[in-house]
């Protein structure tokens, strides 16, 4: 009887572990076939995402851009005897980008009225230094109107520190050496609600210091230079 018991228990073990083997095995091609099926699904939603035969383009995104055109017209005038350069201009060539931008500066530097913001650079080409103090600025347009120009410390009440530096770059009175050059901020309050027009469109205008030296300013067309 004993050893009919120990040839009978090969047999059974063998059948266990076959049994075993064939669930492990329909577990695993299960988990292929789910695999594959999920993988499929997956193609499927990546086809059907980005759509790459024949399909629709998506309607463009607009991005604000500063685009300039051709030319942009500003003022310029020089005096020969103190070697002394002035250039009035639009904070920036591009029409559409220079409104927008304009009205930011305007909020940062907390000036309360409406008008414009313009940029006033000042260069000294003399052989000697020039001490500038720029008492009174002012432009006229083409239909003959006169603008009288800002200097910012009397418009301006800036509450951020963005305004604030602005403010302290911007101002009227100093010094230039041989070859250097002041850029400073400057603002036009519009009249009544006529915003005062962008410097392209400015025809002359009038520099006078404190000195009694005025610079006059004329209308000039440079080339933009596309970057």
């Amino acid at each position: 009887m004993e050893e009919e018991a120990r040839e009978t228990e090969p047999e059974v073990s063998y059948e266990q572990s076959h049994a075993e083997t064939r669930r492990a095995q329909w577990a695993l091609n299960t988990l292929v076939v789910f695999s594959a099926i999920a993988g499929s699904v997956f193609f499927f939603y990546v086809l059907y995402t980005i759509r790459p035969f024949g399909s629709k383009e998506p309607p463009p995104v607009e991005v604000p851009t500063s685009s300039v055109g051709a030319k942009y017209g500003l003022l310029t005038g020089s005096d020969e005897a103190s070697g002394l350069g002035v250039v009035l201009r639009d904070i920036d060539e591009a029409p559409s980008y220079r409104e927008q931008l304009s009205e930011v500066m305007r909020r940062d530097l907390g000036i309360a009225g409406n008008g414009r913001m313009y940029l006033l650079i000042i260069r000294n080409d003399g052989e000697a230094p020039a001490a500038v103090d720029a008492a009174l600025l002012r432009v006229r347009d083409g239909a003959g109107q006169s603008w009288e120009v800002q200097w910012l410390d009397k418009a301006a009440s800036p509450a951020s520190a963005t305004g604030r530096l602005r403010l302290a770059q911007s101002g009227h009175k100093f010094e230039l050496s041989k070859g250097e050059e002041r850029q400073l901020y400057v603002f036009i309050p519009s009249a009544g609600e006529a915003l005062p027009p962008s410097a392209e469109d400015f025809s002359g205008g009038s520099l006078k210091l404190a000195s009694g030296l005025e610079v006059s300013l004329s209308h000039t067309e440079i080339k933009a230079t596309q970057k």
